[in-house]
């Protein structure tokens, strides 16, 4: 706390989390340039508009996180106050005062690439995002599910939005399917990993959201329950791929041994490390660090497809 207070400046960095907004930008430039963009003549987010759009949805993203600290500041002195930002040194009235800029800031610029592009229609992604994203930290976030399933349809839908920008001219030109495919898939593998990720975050915040009366999963159906869960979803996630590979699009030798080794091994090993039955539970900060490096492996697998079935 004592370093942090004193560089308040790097505090305003921080506590938008750079690195995992890094990570929403290049997922979502890596997305449409390597894969979207195959099967699209004109792109609606050609040049600097492709920048925008970015930079529009890491503001969304920014901004959640600092409203989501505004709420959590109590908790968050308890569960985490090493990387504690609100309210020290950064007050309470200066956090809103930067999460209304950060909210403004990429309504002007959604408007502006919407209006540049023909395509305002599109204009209440915006405000719909950041209005979730708002009423995930003040009311949903104390509640059992409701507020993991919401953070994690955000996160999927950061592929998600770029294929139903383009939706019109993929579905005219992608004759087979493919790009649908593909996407649909990936959006469906970010959500459930990220809903496993989240209820994890849940367990290892159980002390603290306890003290606090908060309602999460693992406070009111206990951790064990909350390790089930998370076992059921990558279970879900393993006969999905498992289907995909034998009955799917990942018809081809390379596709089927690339998903074996980036995506289904590490999911058998995440499995084995935090269920009931492993010698050397993995902590939960472990296993969220694993399935963010899990997600990169998706991602990777999802760009690799794209480049031998679109091809």
């Amino acid at each position: 706390m004592a370093s942090l207070g004193s560089h308040p400046a790097l505090a305003y960095l921080k506590i938008l989390r750079p690195i995992n907004l890094a990570l929403v930008a290049v997922t979502q430039w890596l997305i449409y340039t390597l894969v979207i963009t195959k099967l699209v003549v004109a792109p609606i987010l050609q040049g600097p508009w492709l920048i925008l759009f970015i930079l529009c949805t890491t503001l969304v993203a920014a901004a959640g996180y600092i409203v989501n600290d505004i709420f959590d500041a109590d908790l968050d002195m308890i569960n985490k106050p090493e990387k504690t930002y609100i309210p020290t040194p950064i007050n309470i009235t200066r956090a809103w005062y930067y999460y209304g800029l950060l909210v403004f800031s990429g309504l002007a610029m959604s408007f502006f690439v919407g209006r540049v592009t023909d395509n305002l229609q599109h204009l209440w992604l915006y405000p719909f995002s950041v209005f979730m994203l708002y009423m995930y930290a003040s009311k949903y976030k104390n509640s059992v599910l409701v507020g993991n399933i919401l953070v994690s349809a955000f996160v999927a839908g950061v592929i998600g939005i770029l294929y139903y920008v383009e939706q019109f001219n993929l579905q005219s030109l992608d004759k087979e399917g493919f790009t649908h495919k593909i996407i649909i898939s990936y959006i469906g593998f970010s959500f459930l990993l990220n809903l496993a990720r989240e209820i994890i975050k849940d367990v290892e915040d159980v002390v603290g959201d306890a003290q606090l009366g908060l309602k999460t999963f693992p406070i009111v159906f206990g951790v064990q329950k909350a390790h089930y869960l998370v076992v059921g979803l990558l279970c879900i996630l393993l006969i999905g791929l498992s289907y995909l590979m034998m009955y799917g699009w990942i018809s081809t030798v390379n596709l089927r041994l690339s998903a074996f080794v980036l995506i289904l091994v590490p999911i058998i090993y995440l499995m084995h490390n935090i269920s009931p039955w492993a010698k050397v539970k993995a902590t939960p900060s472990q296993v969220s660090t694993f399935i963010k490096i899990l997600m990169v492996m998706g991602l990777f697998f999802l760009i690799l497809a794209a480049n031998i079935l679109l091809r």
